[in-house]
């Protein structure tokens, strides 16, 4: 095969490159009145409302960054004209061969993974973990809808796919998820657990997942073991049953780890671009997979440092593809947020108010605040279950750490590495986050805890299939005593098995009582559950919105002792209403529903 050296391409190359710098530059050095008067030409009513300072100053940098690229791709190309030549026929040679390749490593990476398969007693095990774990996600799936699902339904989700994919002005958006949920919602209806039945999902298959995992660093009954604990735990549960994403996430975080522990054995493109697809998956679902994302990266690394990677990999190679891999990953996450970077700008993706608010204003209370979160993270994974299951999966895990070496044949730690990125990010930024920020790192902990005591096992001599017994004993002990959460007599868990909750009885009886002249409000920590549940129960979300001369008279709903009808109306009521007006219409427990005539209305 034969290539020209020089002809019209590379004439038409080199002008694109010249043109990329020259406009960077521009864009660089004028100002943004100046570029904002240009770019609002090219809108339909001559202003581009979303091209914002704040859009402006991160792109700035970023076009400049791009002409630069162009500009040494430029001279590289006109003074390295053979070298130019040669990166051209490998580059075309590599793209004419990838298909066959992806085909041929695709088979590779199935028939490395039926392996796991071969053994029937694994996968007869595997599957009966997967229907109890359906069973008891399924449960409580119906419970209901809270603050945070309430506001991702409300804002992002019932407007339709353009808000959704664009509005990012809090965090409640999970994109990704969102944009299952409203597939879901349209397919099933507009139900809590249609709601939730992405995240119902994720939860289910991180049982598989997180076996596939363990078993891959570690061996099949750490994994075996994993998959029990995944599929009968409470707290998995829990976020299998949210419509959060936070489900999605571990089940990303930990396919990626799963993907990479395959890589340091088996040169394989298929999977790498698994592995890249994964990352941007995970991102596009919350940012902070960034955690993960870093310490896998950070892991691979030094795997690479250590020669632990496979003889199928040079050691510049290896280097190659892990560069490379991280490249498309960020190249894939602009790409998918960039509509919300047009719309809302970098800083709510990156920096939002959140995390900010979240910040501690000195170390001293960044230091209490990191200690106290880790340990309710660490109570919330054991929450619900068996006593003696903290203290075992703390001995594990101590054993794991300590014997890492006989417990795996990596030398690199992954659960070292995933706590010292970990613990660096958030003393970067210097707020530690809620305890659902950390659910993905349960399945790495509990993965190690499980292959510290097969390791405690397999050192007392007892044969497989006794372990094997243990194991299938301690999931059956753990089943018995997530039934007992789920059928404890607790308010808390009475309403996750679906007991209706208060705002929702509320909604029930405004759907049948409440006319199209009827505001409706409640305190502001209920407002996002409320509309969920007005939506549901088929009353306009316009009416909880009560500024205008429409109605005549508001809903108050009020589902606590110490909240406030007053409180409760929104600014631009409560000087409407006739307070010494208000009746109790309805109540239940600590529910109550006033309805107060609205008696001055504002000027038309």
């Amino acid at each position: 095969m034969s290539f020209p050296k020089k002809n019209t391409v590379w004439v038409v190359v080199h002008i694109t490159l010249i043109t990329f710098f020259v406009l960077s530059i521009c864009f660089f050095t004028l100002s943004y009145t100046v570029i904002k008067s240009f770019v609002d030409t090219l809108a339909s009513d001559n202003n581009l409302e979303s091209f914002t300072l704040s859009v402006y100053l991160p792109l700035r940098l970023s076009i400049l960054g791009i002409g630069l690229l162009s500009f040494i791709t430029l001279l590289f190309s006109s003074f390295y004209p053979k070298k130019r030549q040669a990166l051209l026929e490998d580059a075309t040679l590599s793209v004419k061969a990838l298909p066959s390749r992806l085909k041929d490593d695709a088979k590779l990476f199935w028939g490395a993974v039926k392996v796991y398969f071969l053994q029937k007693s694994d996968l007869i095990f595997l599957l009966v973990l997967m229907l109890i774990g359906t069973f008891l996600r399924i449960s409580i799936t119906n419970r209901p809808i809270s603050h945070d699902e309430g506001y991702t339904f409300v804002n992002f989700i019932y407007p339709g796919l353009k808000t959704l994919t664009t509005d990012y002005h809090l965090p409640n958006n999970h994109i990704l998820y969102s944009i299952f949920a409203y597939f879901s919602i349209r397919f099933f209806g507009n139900s809590p657990w249609a709601f939730r039945f992405p995240a119902l999902l994720a939860g289910i298959f991180l049982i598989s997942v997180s076996y596939f995992a363990a078993r891959q660093y570690f061996n099949r009954l750490a994994g075996l073991l994993l998959a029990g604990i995944v599929a009968t735990f409470p707290v998995f549960l829990l976020y299998s049953s949210s419509a959060r994403g936070y489900a999605q996430f571990a089940l990303l975080s930990t396919l990626l780890w799963f993907f990479a522990s395959i890589l340091l054995e088996k040169k394989n493109l298929f999977l790498w671009l698994l592995f890249i697809f994964s990352a941007a998956a995970g991102f596009y679902t919350i940012p902070i997979m960034l955690y993960p994302y870093t310490a896998i990266m950070v892991w691979l690394f030094f795997s690479w440092f250590f020669d632990e990677h496979s003889n199928e990999y040079t050691k510049g190679k290896f280097l190659k593809y892990l560069f490379f891999s991280g490249l498309f990953v960020v190249m894939l996450v602009i790409m998918l947020y960039l509509p919300v970077f047009i719309k809302t700008g970098f800083g709510t993706v990156f920096n939002s108010d959140t995390v900010q608010q979240a910040q501690e204003v000195s170390f001293e209370l960044f230091q209490d605040s990191l200690l106290n979160r880790t340990r309710r993270s660490w109570e919330e994974w054991h929450q619900g279950g068996m006593p003696v299951a903290t203290t075992i999966s703390l001995i594990g895990l101590l054993v794991t750490l300590g014997l890492h070496r006989k417990s795996t044949a990596k030398r690199s730690n992954y659960f070292f590495f995933s706590l010292l990125i970990i613990v660096l990010l958030t003393m970067l930024q210097q707020a530690v986050g809620w305890t659902r920020i950390w659910f993905f790192f349960a399945p790495v902990y509990f993965a190690f805890a499980a292959a510290g005591i097969v390791f405690l096992l397999n050192f007392l001599k007892l044969k497989e299939k006794v372990i094997q017994g243990l194991i299938i004993s301690f999931t059956l002990i753990s089943l018995g005593y997530s039934l007992a959460w789920l059928n404890s007599t607790s308010p808390a868990v009475q309403e996750l098995r679906g007991k209706v909750s208060a705002i929702e009885m509320a909604a029930q009886y405004l759907g049948e009582n409440a006319t199209e002249k009827d505001a409706i409000v409640s305190s502001i920590h209920d407002f996002p559950s409320l509309q969920y549940y007005t939506f549901y129960y088929g009353i306009p979300l316009s009416q909880t919105y009560p500024a205008n001369n429409i109605f005549t008279s508001v809903y108050v709903i009020l589902t606590s002792p110490d909240d406030d009808v007053e409180e409760a109306l929104h600014s631009g009521t409560r000087d409407r209403v006739s307070l010494v007006s208000a009746k109790l219409v309805y109540s239940q427990d600590e529910l109550r529903v006033y309805k107060i005539p609205i008696v001055i209305f504002y000027d038309e």
